[in-house]
C-alpha cells in the first residue's frame, strides 16, 4: 500500500449534553461562570469521522507523500454558557487556537516523516495562565510511513473525553481509518493542571 497523504486527527470533546464546573474548582478557578451556570457539551460518543463531529478543541495535521509541504488545521468549538436553573443562554466564546500546532520534524523523503502535535486550549471564560488556568492539554510525537506503519507517543490531560485517528488516503475520497487513542474523561477536575496525573498515549502498528 502506498498512500498519497496521511491525516492525523486529535479531538477533545464533552460527552455529556451539559457540564458544570466542579465545586472544588469553582471558588479557586477565577473563571467568570461557575456556581449557578452550566456549559453546553458535545452530546456524543467517539466518532471516527475525519471532520464533522462537535468538539471543544481539535487538531488536524496532513502529511503529503508526494511533496514536502504539510498542512495543519487547528480548531476550537464554541463554549456556551447557560443559567443552570432557568436554562437561559448567557454567553459564548471560542478558545484561542494560538497554542494548537502541528509540525514535521524530519526532512521529506517520500517514505517516512516524524511529526509533533500539541493542543493547549484554555476555557475562554477562565484565566489563561498561572495556577488557576483550566483547559485541554495534549502533546504527541509520531513517526508516520507511507506504507501505513506508525508509532505514536505522548501525554494528555485526562479531561474531557478525547480521540485520535490516522487516515491513509489512496485517493481524494478513499482512505483507511485507524483509531490510535480513545479515552473517557477521568474527572472535570483534570482541567485544572495540579488536580490530575497526565495520561499516556502509546500505540504502533498499521493504519
Amino acid at each position: 500500500m502506498k498512500y498519497t497523504k496521511t491525516t492525523m486527527v486529535r479531538r477533545s470533546f464533552i460527552r455529556q449534553q451539559w457540564a458544570t464546573v466542579p465545586t472544588k474548582l469553582g471558588s479557586v478557578s477565577g473563571c467568570e461562570y461557575t456556581k449557578g451556570y452550566k456549559y453546553k457539551g458535545d452530546n456524543r460518543g467517539f466518532s471516527s469521522k475525519v471532520t464533522g463531529p462537535s468538539f471543544r478543541a481539535g487538531l488536524r495535521g496532513v502529511v503529503y507523500w508526494t511533496k514536502s509541504a504539510y498542512d495543519l488545521f487547528p480548531e476550537t468549538g464554541w463554549t456556551q454558557v447557560y443559567n443552570a436553573k432557568t436554562g437561559k443562554f448567557v454567553a459564548k466564546r471560542k478558545a484561542s487556537t494560538k497554542k494548537i500546532d502541528f509540525t514535521t520534524k524530519t526532512r521529506f523523503d517520500g517514505k517516512t516523516r516524524a511529526v509533533h502535535g500539541q493542543i493547549e486550549a484554555t476555557d475562554p471564560f477562565c484565566p489563561k495562565t498561572g495556577v488557576k488556568r483550566a483547559g485541554i492539554g495534549v502533546y504527541y510525537d509520531a513517526r508516520l510511513a507511507r506504507n501505513g506503519d506508525f508509532y505514536v507517543s505522548g501525554k494528555y490531560r485526562q479531561a474531557p473525553d478525547s480521540e485520535m485517528y490516522l487516515y491513509g488516503y489512496t485517493s481524494a475520497t478513499k482512505h483507511s481509518t485507524k483509531a490510535v487513542h480513545q479515552s473517557r474523561m477521568k474527572s472535570l477536575l483534570c482541567l485544572s493542571q495540579p488536580m490530575c496525573e497526565l495520561g499516556t498515549i502509546g500505540n504502533n502498528g498499521g493504519y
